[in-house]
């Protein structure tokens, strides 16, 4: 044990150490619980200066098969130190035998009502501790204690779907109890919904004396009789097609993408729509199913046998935010939404999840009760951000766990491992040096099984940019001093004053978010005297009207920019969220110029601290604009440094100003535009990805992922379903 701690200790950095740390619950899991190995595991807990060691032990500690090994879990439930309270709680539910420790019980409950990760792995330790060993009775208990004193309709929410988890006839009727007459529509909607997962006979009475009440009541009461009536999923049909699910729960997504740019229907949400539409036209594809966040009327309507590209929603509770970071306490709702949608669509024969977040938790989860393969595209996040965090020294071994009860750091990765380790096949973005990265950054080797693994570039659909580019020269044809009848884009460029016509522009898509940068663009623009006399900018993406929390401060951080500023001010251009057709538009104008209003030339910028990939960059070079973007991730493998665009540290305003200037020097150059367009042609449309995708989704079963040290659990509470 002295040795297995030590070796996480003297790890190189941050991420080594919890890739080990990750391997040890496996390894204490299969020795004996001696006392001099609970005391190594407790004094390693107990040291104050080294977190990373203090979250493994713990981990470690859980696996014991020893009454003194839980009895110290117990105690560390209720620690002063935030991170060690949130997985003390997570590992309670590795436990090899449970003993309804009622302080434990307690403080899951009271972890479960706070809310937030915690509260989510709280709920999944209850609901496993109650299924593996008998005792549901001291939950429901706990839970209606609880229940009694809650303060909060969130609170009682979160409770009262835990309840749900407990599958018993006390359980059973006391969702009916709240169902039938609690004042809390929130609450009720809970209970009604996990009544849903009752078998007929339980609770059809009492939902369906609900299904007639108008509004979300009715709605919800209705997809719990459907989900009650509803078989497990068939075994699959021999068919000629392949019927795919591919997932996004942070918006609500349609055919029109009528809300892009809002909120978190950025880049992905727009390649989810464009490359659904693709994907059917493919010979091996069926039908597409678009997962997304979305009402219970909606979901009702949805539940229909899909046919070609079609769109399904998942209600989640109103007060779970949409926000990525924020959205733990949606799992329960998720999961059980995405199962609907599992048996309604399909069988299906593949779900693709893309990210490390509770839409891909809840989607493995339920992909794997209903036997449906899985394809995650694998991005090395949140490991990025950790070892930029530890070379920066903003992130060290004594101040992890602080930053983890915040960023929930160990956790992701955890999840990371998860869905790499379940999934049929593994989709990667374009990196530099990627098997280096991956080995280092994640832990996955992918030349110990290259069949697994396929590298695919992200497409755009580039009928937008030509059809904006062909109505340019149809008009130009005509009057070479014409303008195209654009009333979108006269809209947006109205806003700038006389004395600020006629200059180019820096053009900027995406989230109104601190992660995509906004602020810094706006903020590199704004200190560059020369820059912000020459130029104007354009910042595309964000609900002005009525913003989300993310986007409400990304726009308090850019009016405190600009404040100082009168004269650079009037030539900011906040154009809000605006449809693919008016972006596309908006970039060719930048390109070409818009009668007196914008001279051409004009230039893109990102100022996300890194890309993935960047979907809105691939547009900008294909409408022929240079492009200021991040030198980390995806970009640095098809902008060519000074020839296409500059890679830059986008952490720094002066660096993106100073790319910007050099940007504007060569936006005229007509062989430049043309070069990158005709590499978003070969390289980067829709279509051509569909086709890689395609491939990998008709590709047989492979062997399981090979990860350095042991190929290990996200943790007994996540892995558990």
């Amino acid at each position: 044990m002295d040795a297995r701690l030590d070796a996480i200790r003297r790890a190189p950095s941050i991420l080594a150490a919890m890739h080990l740390g990750m391997d040890l619950a496996a390894d204490v899991s299969a020795v004996p619980a001696t006392r001099w190995r609970i005391a190594a595991l407790e004094a390693a807990i107990d040291d104050p200066t080294d977190d990373l060691t203090a979250i493994a032990a713990l981990h470690g500690m859980a696996r014991l098969l020893d009454d003194d090994a839980q009895r110290r879990l117990v105690g560390w439930l209720h620690d002063e130190r935030p991170h060690i309270r949130e997985h003390a709680v997570w590992a309670l539910a590795a436990r090899p035998a449970w003993d309804g420790d009622e302080a434990a019980i307690r403080a899951t409950v009271d972890a479960v009502a706070d809310g937030g990760l915690a509260g989510m792995l709280a709920q999944l330790t209850l609901e496993r501790l109650a299924r593996r060993f008998p005792g549901p009775a001291v939950w429901l208990d706990a839970l209606q204690a609880a229940l009694e004193v809650a303060d909060t309709t969130a609170a009682r929410t979160r409770l009262v779907e835990s309840i749900g988890l407990l599958h018993d006839s006390r359980a059973t009727l006391a969702l009916e109890a709240v169902a039938l007459s609690s004042n809390d529509e929130p609450v009720r909607v809970a209970a009604i919904a996990a009544l849903g997962d009752r078998p007929v006979s339980g609770a059809w009475a009492a939902v369906r004396s609900l299904a007639g009440v108008p509004g979300t009541i009715g709605e919800t009461a209705r997809l719990a009789m459907h989900d009650m009536a509803a078989p497990v999923t068939a075994s699959r049909p021999s068919r000629d097609g392949l019927r795919i699910g591919q997932l996004y729960l942070h918006a609500e997504l349609d055919p029109d993408l009528s809300t892009a740019g809002m909120g978190e229907t950025g880049g992905i949400a727009t390649l989810l729509v464009r490359l659904g539409d693709a994907l059917v036209e493919r010979p091996r594809i069926e039908s597409v199913t678009t997962i997304s966040r979305g009402p219970a009327g909606r979901a009702i309507g949805s539940l229909r046998t899909p046919v070609g590209h079609a769109f399904a929603a998942v209600p989640i509770g109103s007060s779970v935010p949409s926000g990525i970071p924020h959205a733990w306490p949606g799992l329960v709702d998720a999961r059980r939404g995405i199962r609907r949608i599992l048996r309604a669509h399909g069988p299906l024969d593949r779900l693709h999840l893309r990210m490390a977040d509770v839409g891909s938790l809840a989607g493995s989860m339920a992909a794997r009760a209903e036997g449906v393969p899985t394809v995650f595209s694998l991005a090395p996040d949140p490991h990025a951000l950790i070892a930029a965090s530890e070379r920066a020294g903003t992130l060290s071994r004594a101040d992890f766990g602080q930053i983890d009860a915040r960023d929930h750091l160990w956790f992701r990765v955890s999840l990371v491992r998860r869905l790499v380790r379940q999934a049929r096949s593994i989709v990667l973005f374009p990196r530099p040096e990627l098997r280096t990265q991956l080995l280092e950054l994640v832990g996955i080797d992918i030349a110990a099984d290259p069949a697994r693994y396929t590298v695919v570039p992200e497409g755009i659909d580039t009928s937008g940019i030509e059809t904006a580019a062909a109505e340019l020269a149809a008009v130009a044809q005509v009057a070479p001093k014409a303008l195209p009848a654009w009333p979108d884009v006269d809209a947006i460029l109205a806003q700038l004053p006389a004395d600020r016509q006629g200059l180019r522009a820096v053009i900027t898509v995406g989230r109104m978010h601190d992660l995509k940068g906004m602020a810094r663009v706006v903020r590199a623009w704004t200190d560059d005297a020369a820059l912000a006399a020459s130029t104007n900018l354009i910042v595309v993406g964000g609900d002005l009207d009525r913003p989300s929390p993310d986007e409400a401060a990304e726009l308090a951080r850019i009016r405190e920019i600009v404040a100082p500023h009168a004269a650079a001010a009037r030539g900011l251009v906040l154009a809000g969220h605006q449809s693919s057709a008016t972006v596309a538009r908006l970039l060719v104008a930048v390109q070409t110029g818009h009668g007196p209003t914008l001279q051409a030339g004009g230039v893109y910028v990102c100022g996300s601290r890194k890309e993935e990939f960047g979907l809105a960059i691939v547009e900008a070079l294909f409408a022929g604009l240079p492009v200021v973007v991040p030198r980390i991730g995806g970009p640095a493998t098809y902008v060519t440094d000074g020839r296409t665009g500059f890679l830059v540290d986008t952490g720094d305003p002066a660096a993106i100003a100073a790319g910007l200037h050099r940007a504007l020097v060569i936006a005229t150059d007509a062989v430049r535009a043309r070069d990158a367009r005709d590499l978003v042609r070969q390289r980067f449309t829709i279509g051509g990805m569909a086709q890689a995708i395609e491939s990998v989704y008709a590709r047989p079963a492979h062997a399981v992922a090979q990860v350095t040290g042991r190929a290990t659990a996200v943790g007994p509470a996540v892995a558990s379903r």
